[in-house]
């Protein structure tokens, strides 16, 4: 087996680095700090880009790692990675078209009801129900997954920026969420500007979440296809 590649870390860092940072300043310069931040913007469309890349790199490990012998492909342990792949797809769709916050709207209207403080989150409880289905799965199919993915420290950090984000998007779902950590504000326009940078810290942290997830699937690549190259 040859040595490992460096570790992609730092390169996919920058790049996100540069995006956010890139981002921020446009949307300063524009007059609204999270105005690159929002649906159908740039950071949305990075975002879905590494979620899609994320699933591709997985798709490679499920190509090197599956087994020889002909059969039902998904009951072997490589399954998994195959598995990862759709829902790394899923997740650039449901990042793309919101599909966790149409469903949001659409149980509320299938209810007939209107949001409360706590219904009003179904939609990031969704998204936190991803991060748990994920991790479930690999351990579930720890034994093959460590295989791959012994770089833990990259894939774990991604989870809790990833469950970080998801409080941060619990805190900025309205003005009136920010309120209570902060009842000395009763000026509206610096709660909207708080409001706004929220919602920038949520979406960097999705970003560097997946951008963590994406080394981590890099460096998987790496060892699997390095395992499977036939000894000179």
């Amino acid at each position: 087996m040859g040595g490992e590649k460096r570790s992609p870390l730092w390169i996919v860092m920058l790049v996100e680095a540069m995006v956010i940072v890139g981002a921020i300043v446009a949307g300063l310069s524009a007059g609204n700090v999270s105005k690159h931040f929002g649906e159908n913007e740039v950071v949305t469309w990075f975002s879905g880009l590494l979620l899609v890349a994320t699933g591709w790199v997985s798709f490679r490990i499920y190509q090197a790692r599956r087994p020889s012998i002909h059969g039902t492909w998904w009951r072997s342990p490589q399954a998994i990675w195959a598995l990862m792949a759709v829902g790394f797809v899923f997740l650039a769709a449901d990042d793309l078209f919101r599909l966790h916050g149409r469903t949001d709207r659409l149980v509320h209207r299938l209810l007939r009801m209107e949001p409360t403080s706590l219904t009003a989150h179904l939609d990031d409880a969704l998204v936190a129900l991803y991060g748990i289905v994920g991790l479930a799965l690999l351990i579930a199919c720890r034994r093959e997954v460590t295989r791959c993915l012994r770089v833990r420290p990259h894939l774990l950090a991604g989870f809790v920026v990833m469950f970080a984000m998801v409080v941060v998007d619990v805190m900025s779902k309205r003005h009136n969420d920010v309120l209570p950590w902060l009842p000395a504000l009763t000026d509206v326009e610096q709660v909207t500007r708080i409001h706004k940078w929220l919602t920038v810290a949520e979406d960097s942290l999705k970003v560097i979440a997946e951008g963590l997830f994406l080394v981590a699937f890099l460096v998987a690549r790496q060892r699997a296809e390095a395992a499977a190259e036939p000894s000179p």
